[in-house]
């Protein structure tokens, strides 16, 4: 395995193993860096709007949205280093932080909140594009159909995410975490053909 392993520093791994994570771990820089960019922005959004509650409750809506997958990637960017570093045996640390799991729930979630997540992101859009307050248009009794609307989709997302019979689920995933659940089952594949370790 080389002399760092005999110092007790990180075992080496396989050149395709390791151009994998590298892979991987850039990919999930890129999911941070572009969430970061739409918190920031939205951030400034409600930061406008702080004193009106139908755009601060729709800029933070979307806010939120952004927000979660970014702080997936951070804490699966970080166990992936983590385990990279392992002085054991890397390749069974990395499986695990391969696995995309909290990724993956996360953006089960945006999923099945999407109708709701895209309402308030048209309010945010033509607020922003047009002047335009969507909401104001409606009456009390409008909006409340709307919104209930939406909270059925979402109720319907979450039956169709669970039946997972048409590819739903993994597409979504894979748009959601922008290829890194796609890189992160090829990472899988190929520690599976590994030899078992031994000490």
């Amino acid at each position: 395995r080389g002399a760092g392993a005999a110092l007790g520093g990180p075992r080496e791994l396989p050149a395709p193993v390791a151009a994998a994570v590298a892979a991987l771990r850039r990919r999930m820089l890129l999911v941070i860096l572009v969430y970061a960019t739409g918190v920031l922005v939205i951030g400034a959004f409600n930061a406008m709007h702080g004193g009106e509650a139908r755009f601060l409750v729709a800029g933070l809506t979307v806010h939120f949205a952004l927000l979660a997958p970014m702080v997936a990637a951070i804490a699966a960017r970080a166990r992936l280093a983590s385990a990279d570093d392992s002085t054991e045996d890397p390749a069974r640390e990395i499986l695990p932080a391969a696995s995309g799991r909290l990724q993956a729930r996360v953006a089960q979630a945006l999923a099945v909140l999407s109708p709701l997540i895209l309402l308030a992101l048209a309010q945010v859009a033509l607020r922003v594009f047009a002047g335009l307050n969507a909401l104001a248009a409606l009456n009390d009794t409008g909006a409340w159909i709307l919104f209930a609307t939406a909270a059925f989709a979402a109720l319907l997302l979450g039956f169709r995410w669970r039946s997972r019979r048409d590819g739903f689920a993994a597409g979504w995933v894979r748009v959601a975490t922008m290829g890194c659940s796609t890189l992160g089952a090829q990472l899988r594949n190929l520690l599976a053909a590994l030899p078992p370790h031994r000490a």
